[in-house]
């Protein structure tokens, strides 16, 4: 869904992303301007404002944080597991 999202949101303002910094938006999921910044070469001269804003927006609203995930996983995790009761 994301992947998409932000494959339409190129298309429409023109902006080109190399494949590396593709992957790194989805995987590493900025959530600031300056993560952006941080990722994407040149991104001040490549992007304006409001596509940084658009970017971040589509990232936060289709993919899960990091922390979010981990906390999925962890309850996942403890789901099957079931701690052994100490005999007095």
């Amino acid at each position: 869904m994301c992947v998409q999202s932000l494959q339409d949101l190129c298309v429409q303002e023109n902006i080109l992303f190399s494949k590396e910094e593709f992957i790194q938006l989805t995987n590493l999921r900025p959530k600031t301007a300056v993560e952006i910044q941080l990722l994407i070469d040149n991104s001040e001269e490549r992007l304006t404002e409001d596509q940084v804003e658009k970017i971040l927006e589509i990232i936060s609203t289709t993919l899960p944080g990091l922390e979010e995930e981990e906390e999925e996983e962890g309850a996942a995790e403890g789901e099957g597991e079931q701690e052994p009761e100490e005999e007095s």
